[in-house]
């Protein structure tokens, strides 16, 4: 500690407690303008980094300072912040080659070149930090990709297909604008648009509706909102299920597997009767 003895006074620390908690850290940052935070942790077991705060202004202050923050495993309310001088050494023991690369911050991938790098942060850092987490090969779901999401093979009740139309308007000579593909000399302006609701229950299908006129944008979500509402007022029905048929309820009682994920019934997969929550009709 005597090491840091001369650094006491060195930064402000009024209103912050510690050991300083990671909530802290903006305060922290708001006091020096020119300094942005990025703070990892280790988990020991999968010997594996997670990125804890990243600051929303890094990559745009003066500079950037990594710190590691360690557990006491002896003790979880004892913490202790570490620098991290070269980020690369600390997260390269992940490559058998252990050369110099290039950390995105936020996700922790590591790049070969600082060019891949920059080409990568602005679609990283406009998302919350992430972490890659490799499966576990002693289980079987984890480590095996497979198709999960059966709910989403259910066939949609309602949806709109749309048509727009447009007219070719040539832009003034002063507002025409140059890109790497050319010049611009004309914009495409709206003059009509037609939406077909599509439905698998014919009480609620209707006729395309078409529109032409003026601020067609404005009207075309006018009456998509309207249809928005119009379809959410249906679909948050709950009519009760009507009485199975002899041949319906043959189907049911022979049925060992589930017919969406295939998988045979258990505790866990209960067999259950699914109906339309529109109309009733077991399904």
């Amino acid at each position: 500690m005597t090491n840091y003895k001369q650094y006491e006074h060195t930064l402000n620390v009024t209103d912050l407690t510690f050991p300083l908690p990671v909530k802290q850290i903006p305060t922290f940052e708001s006091m020096y303008p020119s300094i942005a935070v990025h703070c990892l942790a280790c988990d020991r077991d999968s010997r594996s980094f997670s990125t804890l705060y990243l600051s929303p202004e890094v990559h745009k202050r003066e500079h950037t300072i990594t710190l590691l923050l360690l557990d006491d495993p002896r003790d979880a309310q004892r913490h202790h912040y570490v620098y991290v001088k070269n980020l690369s050494a600390l997260i390269s023991h992940r490559d058998q080659d252990h050369r110099k690369r290039h950390v995105c911050l936020s996700c922790l991938q590591v790049f070969g070149s600082e060019r891949v790098l920059n080409d990568h942060c602005p679609g990283c850092l406009i998302h919350k930090p992430q972490q890659t987490k490799i499966p576990d090969p002693n289980d079987a779901k984890s480590c095996t990709l497979s198709f999960r999401s059966h709910y989403f093979e259910f066939p949609f009740s309602f949806y709109m297909v749309t048509d727009f139309e447009s007219f070719l308007k040539p832009i003034d000579g002063r507002q025409q604008r140059q890109s790497g593909a050319g010049r611009a000399i004309n914009v495409y302006e709206p003059s009509g648009f037609c939406v077909h609701r599509v439905s698998s229950f014919s009480d609620y299908q209707t006729s395309p509706y078409t529109y032409s006129g003026t601020d067609v944008i404005d009207a075309f979500y006018d009456h998509v909102l309207r249809e928005a509402r119009t379809i959410s007022d249906i679909l948050s029905r709950n009519v009760p299920m009507g009485a199975l048929s002899d041949e319906q309820q043959s189907s049911y009682d022979a049925a060992v597997t589930c017919r969406n994920c295939g998988n045979k019934f258990a505790y866990d997969n209960p067999k259950t009767r699914h109906r339309c929550h529109v109309t009733g009709n077991y399904l």
